[in-house]
């Protein structure tokens, strides 16, 4: 049997943060909070934000103009319109800050931390988390912070500070969610040390909450059986891993379309299921389709794409296609450089497989 060459980090914990504290806010937005978060229907929920935020700008109700600009830009940051939740960020930053609405801003700033770790800018979200911090806040809003705080530490492979976050959330919060949002991240701790039954567990928690307050169609319960499927995988009951993996495939198609980066970890999955069960040429189309829309959605530099090339390029080798296999790590290694640390494990794998290839096609001086 051979094993996905690198464990898909990105997708174990995922960034949903399905609550984002929708009760935080006593007025007439509930209907578009259910939109966002519990319907999904992303695009229903952008339109109702921004005709409130025409409504409050003619009534001159500043509060409501800015908390709807905080709405629209969770909407935006949900379908992944980078560009547009960019400049929403900047803007309302800049007018949240002259019309004195601190609590709105505080809010909008946790979006930027979010926007930041989606697009690789891990130590920056951290940096960003960490300012915050030094502000007084109510318990609500520390504890979203730390989740937020605790997926940044864990994409930057800070395991051990992302786990204590988590810890902390579930000793403290009252709001299920959160909880079921940390039993996930401590899962995906667990399965990253290859403690399978504890990750298991943590998974099986979180997906029994998340049942009690979602549909069997929601995006948050297609990355639990996403997690689930590597487990099963693991555990080599490809079948499971199999259902599970085209389950959340279909949800995630259904709920953001194609072109979202949740949609490309569910073809990274199903490429790594293939890859585990020796169909290299299925594998390789599932990688490559996961290779587009990151490179679609964000840059060609962006960290994830470190794992799609390297993953690529190593179904390329098991398929003896040596000349593609190499040009797809060489790419991974050239990212490696410019993105990660020389001690990252997954830059030595990227060499550990580049050499490979080399000494089979005998250039050892290279």
């Amino acid at each position: 049997m051979i094993k996905i060459i690198a464990p898909i980090l990105f997708l174990l914990n995922g960034i949903c943060y399905a609550n984002d504290d929708s009760s935080s806010f006593s007025n007439n937005l509930d209907e578009g909070k259910r939109l966002l978060f519990i319907d999904e229907k992303f695009t229903d929920a952008l339109s109702f934000f921004t005709k409130e935020l025409r409504k409050a700008r003619i009534r001159g109700d500043k509060k409501m103009v800015g908390e709807n600009i905080y709405w629209i830009a969770e909407c935006l940051f949900q379908i992944r319109k980078l560009k547009e939740l960019d400049s929403v960020l900047k803007d309302g930053e800049i007018y949240m800050k002259k019309e004195k609405l601190y609590k709105t801003y505080d809010n909008l700033l946790l979006t930027r931390a979010k926007y930041l770790i989606d697009i690789g800018k891990n130590k920056e979200a951290i940096k960003l988390l960490k300012k915050i911090e030094k502000k007084s806040h109510a318990l609500d809003y520390i504890l979203r912070e730390k989740l937020i705080a605790a997926d940044a530490y864990y994409r930057d492979g800070e395991l051990e500070k992302s786990k204590k976050l988590y810890d902390f959330i579930i000793r403290n919060s009252h709001d299920s969610l959160q909880i079921g949002q940390a039993y996930n991240g401590i899962g995906s701790y667990y399965y990253l040390f290859s403690n399978w039954d504890s990750a298991l567990y943590f998974y099986n928690h979180s997906v029994k909450i998340y049942q009690t307050h979602y549909p069997t169609n929601h995006t948050r319960i297609a990355q639990i059986e996403l997690n689930l499927g590597l487990i099963f995988g693991e555990k080599g009951n490809y079948n499971n891993s199999k259902i599970k993996f085209y389950k959340a495939l279909y949800i995630c198609l259904q709920k953001f379309g194609e072109q979202h980066p949740r949609t490309s970890e569910a073809y990274a999955t199903v490429g790594g299921l293939f890859m585990n069960t020796e169909n290299f040429e299925k594998a390789i189309l599932y990688f490559k389709k996961d290779q587009t829309i990151i490179k679609n959605i964000y840059t060609k530099n962006h960290p994830n794409i470190i794992f799609s090339y390297l993953n690529t390029g190593t179904a390329y080798y098991y398929l003896n296609s040596l000349n593609e296999s190499e040009s797809q790590l060489i790419s991974a290694l050239s990212l490696c450089k410019q993105l990660l640390s020389s001690e990252n494990n997954i830059y030595s794998q990227c060499l550990i497989e580049l050499s490979k290839i080399l000494i089979q096609k005998k250039d050892f001086l290279k």
